[in-house]
């Protein structure tokens, strides 16, 4: 018998979750008989709520604010708060009760009612659709209480502490601020997970995150930020006043709210009495970890008197907070109540607006009723792709770089991250009833991002100049930061959201190595590998004729980017092939020496003589390159004993290819007898003799070769046999590269 009605018991309860969960899906149709929100697009969701009752647009305009009543003393306003604590508590499930076990349009409904008899309201105000009651005082002033966010289980230190040490360990390197480097990240009430998560990512981006909670005095203290990611309650609050003579009702405007950690106690209470008096903070309560209490919330007003960011991007997950103007209807209780009419409007874009007017560069928020780990998936993406930590949803070869908000955002939409399901009650793993959740984006700049990020280098050394040039393009801050290879500061030669053109040394420190971009804030940038190829090229000339011999060595470098970048988020990582200059170092020479006698008429002909080679201009190159080979051999001899090379080479790392273009106007002297003689341009014969180089470029010789995987260019020769034992060598070395990409260059 015993065994059969516990049978019974569990069977009921069932049934009873049941009903509990489906009541919450159905109740609300029949109660509000009303199309459900439904948002028209991710910016600018449109909800369609019933009206609230009050006055006609004739006797009152939403946005005037009425003049208050004889206020409450501090201690009558106190005595009010406690009271409507303690009801609240006695009438509420104690915290933590699951959610499917209970009925939040119940809960509203009874705290209406129930409210309405503590000495000292005037009236409640229930609105269904935000799950919301206003209690209003007898001088007007109202206490907002949020029942749409039933408390999470909180994380442990423990376990925030491995969250946050788990999430550091899947990132790689460190990335960069624009702007400036301070971050908030403060959440109250639930969403510890996702905010220890958040704090990780940015720290080890190199923000410097701030010790600020979400206390009211903590507020305050949210200056010249680059990063701010808040998790509140939002607020729905209407100003009231009491109208001389009759003590009915009167209606002001709407304000939308963020919930702070601040109870309102007598203390503080008379400590922020200015704050309250003056719009810049309200009243509401939420339910929380230790209970239900009273705490103040902010507006836009406040936001407007004490935030400031520097081109900041803000996150701030709060039902409702990124909604459009909506009337949010409820139904007054009590005797005091106005007629009915048009409530005013409840516009949430206010406060996104402050903080735009405040230096925020985006305000990334959320439509309707959230929860954070339903936005968990949407949240660290986003702050993912813009930080370059390719953490989430990692992608290789190679990894992501940093992305700006609009290409976030774009991906986004690809993902489908960009609005999520949260459900009204879960049970045996079955989601029932809720709302979709949107993403909505404010922005001054579509291309806002976290950091620099880099997304090409083209590299523009001229080498008769003192140093060389590089164009580093991507997205930067507007303001000037830095630049640096290997941790050696570049001279920035102008600078713009863009594009960067910098000078550097052609070799030594800071000619190659890691480039990193920082912004004002310091932070750096991803890292783009700038390669640095030395290498020696041999000519050689034996007419087969005694001991003579003319040779060229020339000591040649280069510069290059060819690390593998994408131009979207989504786009195939590419490499275009790069076409750099080629550099003389010091040390090249062209050197001439023997002597052959002739054996029939005992005539003599000697080399000598030789000189230093310099580097060639970029310009003279170019020259060359137009100038017909045929021109090789008329040039006049003067010209080319100035001792200079230089010419192009062509990297081409999709197909593996490599090719030397060059020329050397160094020559060398024949002398036949005691008479004069004549001077012979390395030049003419690099493309003039037959089958020497395997393609001719102008004036210039141009030699192929590999580009292997590692970078490096295979070192090669080419020999032509001219007959009786002359032949023309040339001949280079391995070419192997300093700082080339590796397959975990982000790109």
């Amino acid at each position: 018998m015993t065994e059969n009605s516990n049978i019974l018991g569990r069977v009921l309860r069932v049934l009873l979750y049941w009903v509990t969960a489906i009541a919450l899906v159905i109740i609300p149709t029949f109660v509000h008989a009303q199309p459900p929100i439904q948002p028209t697009a991710a910016d600018t969701p449109t909800l369609f709520l019933p009206s609230v009752i009050t006055k006609s647009d004739a006797e009152q305009s939403p946005e005037e604010t009425p003049e208050p009543g004889d206020r409450l003393s501090a201690e009558e306003r106190m005595m009010i708060v406690e009271s409507v604590e303690t009801r609240v508590n006695e009438l509420l499930p104690p915290v933590g009760t699951p959610i499917e076990e209970r009925n939040f349009l119940d809960e509203v409904d009874q705290l209406g009612d129930e409210l309405l008899t503590i000495p000292g309201v005037l009236a409640t105000f229930v609105s269904t659709p935000t799950l919301t009651v206003q209690v209003v005082m007898e001088d007007g002033l109202s206490i907002s209480i949020v029942n749409n966010r039933p408390v999470e289980p909180p994380l442990s230190p423990e376990a925030a502490q491995i969250a946050a040490e788990h999430f550091v360990a899947q990132n790689v390197a460190p990335h960069a601020v624009p702007g400036s480097k301070r971050a908030v990240v403060a959440n109250f009430d639930g969403g510890d997970a996702v905010a220890a998560a958040v704090r990780a990512i940015l720290s080890d981006a190199g923000y410097e995150v701030l010790g600020l909670g979400a206390s009211l005095s903590d507020m305050q203290n949210y200056t010249n930020l680059g990063m701010l990611y808040l998790d509140t309650h939002g607020v729905q609050y209407q100003h009231f006043s009491i109208e001389p003579g009759s003590q009915t009702l009167s209606s002001g405007h709407f304000v939308y709210g963020l919930q702070t950690s601040t109870q309102v106690r007598l203390s503080t209470m008379e400590s922020y009495s200015s704050l309250l008096n003056n719009g810049e903070v309200v009243l509401s309560l939420g339910e929380e970890e230790t209970g239900r209490t009273v705490k103040f919330a902010i507006t836009e007003k406040f936001i407007a008197n004490y935030w400031s960011f520097d081109k900041a991007i803000t996150i701030i997950h709060s039902c409702y907070g990124g909604a459009a103007p909506f009337k949010p209807g409820a139904t007054c209780k009590g005797g005091r109540c106005f007629s009915p009419g048009d409530p005013g409007v409840l516009d949430p874009s206010a406060l996104r607006t402050a903080m735009l007017a405040r230096g925020a560069d985006a305000v990334i928020s959320f439509d309707s009723l959230t929860n954070p780990d339903y936005a968990r998936p949407s949240i660290l993406f986003l702050l993912d792709r813009l930080l370059g930590s390719n953490d989430v949803q990692p992608v290789g070869n190679p990894p992501l770089r940093p992305f700006p908000l609009d290409e976030v955002r774009a991906e986004m939409g690809r993902q489908n991250l960009l609005s999520f399901h949260k459900p009204n009650s879960t049970l045996f793993g079955f989601e029932f009833g809720g709302n979709t959740v949107n993403l909505t984006f404010d922005t001054r700049d579509a291309k806002a991002g976290l950091v620099p990020t880099i997304e090409r280098v083209t590299v523009l050394d001229d080498p008769i100049q003192a140093e060389g040039e590089l164009d580093i393009k991507g997205n930067f801050s507007t303001e000037q930061g830095t630049v640096t290879i290997s941790g050696v500061p570049a001279t920035i030669k102008s600078w713009n959201a863009t594009s960067i053109v910098v000078n550097t040394p052609f070799n030594g420190q800071g000619a190659a190595g890691e480039l990193i971009v920082q912004g004002p804030g310091q932070i750096e940038s991803n890292a783009v590998p700038l390669t640095l190829w030395r290498g020696i090229f041999e000519l050689q000339y034996i007419p087969g004729q005694g001991s003579l011999e003319a040779a060229a060595n020339l000591d040649l470098h280069f510069r290059a980017d060819l690390h593998k970048s994408r131009q979207t988020l989504n786009g195939t990582p590419i490499v275009d092939s790069q076409e750099v200059y080629l550099y003389a170092h010091e040390g090249s020479r062209v050197i001439a020496s023997g002597i052959y006698v002739d054996p029939d008429d005992g005539h003599t002909m000697t080399y000598s003589g030789g000189s230093a080679i310099h580097e060639m201009s970029s310009h003279l190159v170019d020259m060359l390159a137009q100038l017909g080979a045929q021109s090789a051999a008329n040039r006049p001899a003067q010209e080319l004993e100035d001792g200079i090379a230089g010419g192009l080479v062509t990297l081409d790392p999709a197909r593996g290819r490599a090719r030397f273009c060059l020329t050397s106007q160094g020559g060398y002297h024949e002398i036949h007898g005691s008479g004069g003689g004549v001077s012979i341009p390395f030049m003419g014969m690099l493309v003039l003799t037959p089958g020497l180089a395997d393609s001719t470029w102008g004036l210039l010789a141009c030699f192929d070769t590999t580009l292997r995987g590692n970078y490096t260019i295979a070192g090669g020769e080419r020999t032509v046999q001219l007959g009786e034992g002359a032949r023309f060598r040339v001949k280079w070395s391995e070419f192997a590269p300093v700082a080339p990409p590796t397959d975990e260059t982000p790109g």
